[in-house]
């Protein structure tokens, strides 16, 4: 059997066109799950094999770029792309640029990042709550560890008014609680 290389380079292209349109229709689902049938992204995750981040993921993409005109064509442009975009404040202003100047995502990233004058002060508070909600969403060892030191670390210490100092270690069993 023999194979040309333009034939190549075209079922890569169908094959990168066929990935971007699945990563579509599972944000569709997957938002509409969360949304209309309160599912979260940690069961979803648990029941489609995916990591919960990118259940997350796509759904906030889909969410973003929901209508057809937001996900049309564009040369350059990937789902990765939109995924990038969509955890910003302008996503089609960014979705614009990266096709206007053929950026990879790792430009578009960068550009992005380029663009913030000042990191907004809650982002890390907001990614360290997340976490912590995916922790605790997982249930089981770790899960009551963090809840016993979020306690721990806010009621006030007897006599002092303030509140706990620091963690304590996780059980000895535990080998890893990052995740």
């Amino acid at each position: 059997m023999s194979i040309s290389y333009d034939q190549i380079t075209g079922r890569i292209i169908d094959l990168r066109q066929t990935r971007d349109q699945t990563n579509w229709e599972a944000g569709d689902l997957c938002w509409y799950a969360m949304e209309r049938m309160g599912a979260n992204a940690s069961m979803l995750a648990a029941d489609t094999g995916y990591s919960a981040q990118h259940i997350r993921d796509l759904a906030k993409t889909s969410q973003v770029f929901h209508t057809p005109d937001d996900r049309r064509p564009r040369e350059y442009v990937e789902w990765s792309h939109y995924k990038i975009a969509a955890r910003t404040d302008s996503p089609g202003h960014w979705i614009d640029q990266a096709e206007a100047y053929g950026w990879s995502t790792r430009e578009l990233q960068r550009q992005i990042g380029a663009g913030k004058e000042e990191p907004d002060p809650f982002d890390a508070a907001k990614r360290a709550l997340r976490a912590v909600e995916r922790v605790i969403e997982a249930g089981g060892g770790a899960a009551e560890w963090i809840i016993e030191q979020l306690h721990q670390f806010l009621s006030p210490q007897s006599g002092s008014g303030s509140a706990g100092k620091g963690l304590t270690d996780p059980p000895a069993s535990s080998a890893s609680i990052a995740g």
